[in-house]
C-alpha cells in the first residue's frame, strides 16, 4: 500500500498489460460453415427449406406493453401500458394511418389502449416479480381483447406477442419464490396457449443451448445467422412451442434500385403445430414491407412505438407527489 495524498493515481502499467492479453480474446473467429450444419444434423435438428408460397389474408391482434418500476423506502412502484393492435393483412397497399404518408398492406386497423399501476407487497424479489406482472397484464389484455372481437363477429388468425412465450413460461416454472404474480402469469400464459394461435415474435434472444451443444462460444442466433441460407429455418421445440429460427432473405431497398438488405436471422415461435404454412405466410409478409433493418412485421412495430406515446415516469411521480412516499434510503441521503 502506498501513502493516501494528492498524488493519488491508479496502477496504469497493470491496466495495460491486462488490455493487451484481453485483447487477444478479440481476434476473428474462423468457422467452417459445413462442419457446424454436419454438427446440427447430427444432434437430431432437420435444416429446412422455406418454400414460396402465395399469402393469404390474414387478420393479426398484436399485444406489447412499456413497463417501468420505481423503488422506494417502502415500496416499490410500477406502471404499465398495454395496446392492443388489430389488422388484416390483405396484400393491397392503404394509407399508413400512423406516419401519414407511404402506405401498408394491413387494413381495419383499431387499438384498445390500457394503462395500470400497483405497489409490489411485499418488498421482496422486484424484479422477477415485476417481469411476471408485465406479462399477465399483456396477456390478458390480448386475450380480452380477441374475444371482445369474437362477440363482434371478427376472427383472428394470429395472436401476436414482442417477446419469447417459450422464455416466459420457463421463467415462471423455474423461479424459485413462489408469489401471487408466478399463479397469475401462468395462468394467463395458459389460456393464451388454449387459442391455439399464439405466436413470439423475438427480435433479439441470448438463447446459447444449441451452440453450446455444437461447442461454439456464441448465441443460438449469431450460430444459426452463421450456418443457415436463406430461407432455411430449424426447429426446436420446447415446453410444446415451436421455436423457429429462420433466415429471412434479402430484399429491395425502397430507397434505391441497386441495393438489397443482408439477409437477417430472426427467432419465431409458434404455439401450435402444423404452422409451417403460417410461417410462410409471416415471411411473406415481412418481405413485403418496407421497414427493412427490422425482423417484426408492421402491426408488432407499430404497437411497440404506440405503448411509448405515454410518458409513464410522470405518472408515478404524481403519485409519489400526491401520496408523500418517502425515497429510496440511498436516494435520501443523496438527496
Amino acid at each position: 500500500m502506498r501513502k493516501l495524498d494528492l498524488d493519488f493515481e491508479f496502477d496504469s502499467e497493470t491496466i495495460e498489460e491486462k488490455i493487451s492479453r484481453l485483447s487477444n480474446d478479440f481476434k476473428p473467429a474462423s468457422f467452417n460453415k459445413e462442419v457446424l450444419r454436419k454438427k446440427l444434423v447430427d444432434l437430431g435438428y432437420d435444416i429446412n427449406n422455406l418454400t414460396t408460397s402465395d399469402i393469404s389474408q390474414k387478420s393479426i391482434l398484436v399485444v406489447d406493453s412499456s413497463f417501468i418500476e420505481k423503488e422506494l423506502q417502502f415500496h416499490c412502484l410500477w406502471a404499465l401500458h398495454s395496446v392492443a393492435l388489430y389488422s388484416k393483412f390483405d396484400n393491397t397497399h392503404h394509407k399508413d394511418p400512423i406516419v401519414g404518408h407511404g402506405t401498408i398492406m394491413y387494413k381495419d386497423l383499431m387499438y384498445d389502449s390500457f394503462i395500470d399501476v400497483g405497489n409490489i407487497i411485499p418488498y421482496d424479489q422486484i424484479e422477477t416479480r415485476g417481469g411476471l406482472i408485465r406479462m399477465t397484464e399483456e396477456y390478458e389484455f390480448l386475450i380480452r381483447n380477441y374475444e371482445l372481437l369474437k362477440k363482434e363477429g371478427i376472427d383472428t388468425d394470429y395472436l401476436i406477442i414482442d417477446g419469447s412465450l417459450y422464455t416466459n413460461i420457463s421463467h415462471i416454472k423455474t423461479d424459485p419464490h413462489k408469489f401471487p404474480e408466478h399463479t397469475s402469469a401462468l395462468k394467463a400464459h395458459e389460456a393464451l396457449i388454449k387459442t391455439g394461435r399464439a405466436i413470439g415474435m423475438v427480435e433479439d434472444s441470448h438463447s446459447i443451448d444449441i451452440s453450446k451443444q455444437i461447442g461454439i462460444n456464441t448465441t443460438n442466433i449469431f450460430l444459426f445467422d452463421l450456418i443457415l441460407n436463406p430461407n432455411e429455418y430449424v426447429v426446436d421445440k420446447k415446453e410444446d412451442i415451436n421455436i423457429c429460427y429462420i433466415k429471412l432473405p434479402s430484399k429491395k431497398l425502397s430507397y434505391t434500385e441497386s441495393r438489397k438488405s443482408n439477409p437477417i436471422t430472426v427467432r419465431w415461435e409458434f404455439s401450435f403445430p402444423n404452422f409451417e404454412k403460417d410461417l410462410k405466410n409471416l415471411v411473406g409478409m415481412w418481405l413485403l414491407e418496407d421497414d427493412l433493418l427490422h425482423s417484426q412485421i408492421y402491426p408488432v412495430r407499430i404497437t411497440d412505438y404506440l405503448t411509448r406515446k405515454i410518458k409513464l415516469s410522470g405518472l408515478l411521480e404524481e403519485i409519489i407527489k400526491k401520496v408523500n412516499l418517502a425515497p429510496k434510503f440511498r436516494d435520501m441521503r443523496e438527496g
